[in-house]
């Protein structure tokens, strides 16, 4: 078990919840699709890299990801 394991886990809660808020505000902003999906994009990659760093699955920030693509494509 690595040291920082816990605080990496609660660093990546504050990041979802961070994520969840944005989401709010950006709706209510009136924010782009594609300014929207750049942040949502930038936090899933931040969550996925500390979710690495202590060897947590980040097949489920992956496929966030690829939805945020998907939509922006269509």
């Amino acid at each position: 078990k690595k040291p920082i394991e816990k605080l990496v886990k609660e660093q990546i809660a504050i990041m979802e919840c961070q994520k969840d808020e944005f989401i709010k505000q950006a709706d209510n902003l009136g924010f782009d699709d594609l300014e929207r999906a750049r942040v949502e994009i930038q936090i899933y990659s931040n969550i996925k890299f500390w979710a690495k760093k202590i060897g947590l699955p980040v097949e489920k920030y992956d496929n966030l990801i690829s939805q945020v693509q998907k939509r922006i494509l269509e």
